[in-house]
């Protein structure tokens, strides 16, 4: 084995950070080092700032052409390493001048030590932004060891790659398999920087850290379908989710539609317009903020992405698309709103449809209201989601133009198709019901009361766990054995997993609007996104009676005849222990579950397309 540190730097349009981190390696104490630098396909000044280092015969540098992730650009360098000891210096952060001295005295102080690993400063405090937390003599608090901070013994073990998984636990990457060959040692001084910024990889990967699918795609201009795992509860596989949903295509388009935001939770609806003969293109939402904000390119159907650039006005015009759809939410509006200016700017005239998911109040808050109202009125059509909706609308703007009544994401019929599974409750004579998504409207003392009653509550968030572990911890103490949390269920598997229960919640929240439409709140208006995946499970749905005021909601479940309706929880748990009760309304829902699907609207909402042109 050769003594020394091969180092390894991967890095992606980090251009500005990645001088600082090499000069902090040519300042080592301990002087028997090499560096590779990986450039994976940035984008950036990188190469010309890399080109005006210290020349160093030390230094390597391979550049590849496309981003493969940061598992590849590791791997190149681990090919390469010549010495017997490999370090980690990500070019935004940086090494204090004795890190390498320091890691070499771990490694000879025992001879088992396979992993060794310093302390390390992981944020600022200063005057602008004073803060206690910002060091740490191990692991900093909520995450694994950071490659800044570790060096190993040169193994043939290589780190997990973007086509087996996307994660930003790299104890799951690579430090997992170094465990059974050896100990890991701290060096237990601070000798690493890691450096807080937005665009830390863990920030665009890790849903608790505000990344999501979506911005990990963007960012890294990812095209192929990932594996990707979100968060400790929340494993996504995309060739696995839309496996399902492969269409075919007509040969001639009955019409091309530019869809302009992003499109929320399950995309793969949009899958039914290419069957029924549309042409779809997408002008994305970039860098989205929220895990549903979807955004192409999408690993089904035939979407074409316009890439952002001052020419994208150009492609609209060559395209000459015959509608625009406008798909957004409060947090894309402004880019909506935007890109529709620049269209018109450049004298590109086309019929759009508006078509917001949530929420108007926030539009207000933000101070986007009249942007959004704009749009609105110069619109050609609205989409919207419920009759409650449009008469809140019409107490603004009130226009004679046409609108359809459509909710925005109703998923694809496949993920309705495989057979339910056997109740729980069957076997073991309990109630059991279902959350998916968030837990709104159910009080600690509302659980307590529910396990008295010998009802169990299994919640599945779809995402952002951590922050809702509090309250989680709450629930599970007051209803021992009652109170369940899940991984993320993936939609091939609803009816699979979510049949298996008696009844799933809706918002549960307490109305005040007293059946005054200017009094409406969104949640009084707005139909939760579950509700689909509620009726591909076949279940009735529970929500607050909430007599005497408007909600759009229970005014949907009344409909149908699926709603579990209730003032109390006594009340409630009388309703889920009445069987015969219980079996009607069970078979209202699965009788009318597919409305619940895109596919059973696409044909009144093309014609709806098609009187707008």
């Amino acid at each position: 084995m050769v003594n020394g540190f091969s180092v390894i730097m991967p890095t992606y349009n980090q251009a500005y950070f990645i001088r600082r981190a090499v000069m902090s390696l040519i300042r080592q104490s301990y002087p028997q080092w090499e560096l590779i630098i990986v450039n994976d396909g940035s984008t950036d000044a990188t190469d010309r700032i890399i080109s005006g280092l210290p020349q160093d015969e030390r230094i390597k540098y391979l550049h590849y052409p496309d981003n493969r992730g940061m598992g590849y650009a590791l791997n190149k360098g681990l090919d390469i390493a010549r010495y017997g000891h490999i370090a980690y210096l990500p070019s935004d952060d940086f090494f204090y001048a004795d890190h390498l001295k320091d890691l070499k005295e771990a490694f000879e102080s025992d001879e088992r030590v396979v992993l060794a690993y310093s302390g390390v400063n992981f944020d600022d405090t200063d005057a602008y932004a004073p803060r206690d937390n910002t060091d740490s003599l191990t692991m900093m608090p909520g995450h694994s060891l950071q490659l800044a901070q570790a060096a190993h013994r040169k193994t043939a073990d290589r780190w997990t790659e973007r086509q087996e998984l996307v994660t930003a636990d790299l104890f799951i990457m690579f430090w997992h398999k170094l465990a059974g060959q050896g100990i890991f040692m701290p060096t237990l001084r601070i000798t690493a920087k890691w450096t807080n910024h937005p665009w830390q990889r863990h920030k665009i990967c890790e849903e608790d850290f505000g990344g999501n699918l979506y911005k990990y795609k963007d960012y890294y201009q990812v095209k192929e379908p990932v594996r990707i795992r979100m968060s400790r509860y929340r494993l996504l596989d995309e060739k696995e989710t839309y496996k399902p949903v492969a269409r075919s295509i007509p040969g001639k388009p009955l019409m091309k539609i530019l869809i302009i935001g992003a499109l929320n939770y399950n995309p793969e609806r949009f899958c039914a317009w290419e069957e029924a003969g549309c042409q779809l293109y997408g002008y994305w939402y970039p860098v989205p903020s929220m895990a549903h904000e979807s955004i192409g390119p999408f690993p089904f159907g035939h979407i074409e992405t316009i890439p952002h650039g001052a020419d994208w006005t150009e492609r609209v015009r060559d395209i000459c698309p015959d509608l625009i759809y406008l798909c957004f939410c409060c947090s894309s509006l402004e880019f909506v709103y935007d890109s529709m200016m620049e269209l018109r700017k450049a004298g590109v005239h086309v019929p759009f449809v508006w078509h917001l998911k949530e929420g108007p109040q926030l539009c207000m808050r933000f101070g986007t209201w009249p942007k959004l109202m704009e749009l609105y009125e110069l619109s050609a059509g609205n989409i919207i989601t419920n009759r409650r909706t449009k008469e809140w609308y019409d107490l603004f703007l009130p226009t004679g133009k046409p609108y359809l009544i459509l909710d925005q994401e109703m998923p694809q019929k496949e993920y309705f198709e495989r057979p339910f599974s056997p109740k729980i409750s069957a076997s073991d004579g309990e109630i059991h019901t279902v959350v998916i998504g968030r837990m709104i409207g159910i009080s600690v003392e509302d659980m307590r009361r529910l396990a008295a009653h010998r009802i169990h509550v299994h919640l599945y968030s779809a995402s952002y766990y951590r922050q809702k572990n509090t309250g989680n911890n709450l629930y599970g103490r007051v209803a021992q054995g009652y109170f369940h949390v899940h991984a993320y269920c993936p939609n091939e598997k609803w009816v699979e997993e979510f049949s298996r229960y008696d009844a799933g919640w809706l918002h549960a929240g307490h109305s005040r609007n007293r059946g005054d439409l200017f009094r409406a709140m969104w949640d009084d208006l707005n139909i939760p996104a579950r509700v689909g995946t509620l009726a591909a499970a076949g279940l009735p749905m529970i929500l607050r009676r909430n007599t005497e005021h408007i909600v759009a909601s229970k005014e949907l479940s009344e409909q149908y005849g699926i709603g579990i309706l209730y003032d109390s929880i006594t009340e409630l748990a009388t309703q889920l222990h009445d069987k015969d009760f219980m079996d009607i309304l069970t078979r209202n829902m699965q009788e009318h579950r597919m409305e619940f699907t895109m596919d059973a609207h696409t044909p009144k909402l093309i014609r709806f397309f098609q009187s707008l042109i």
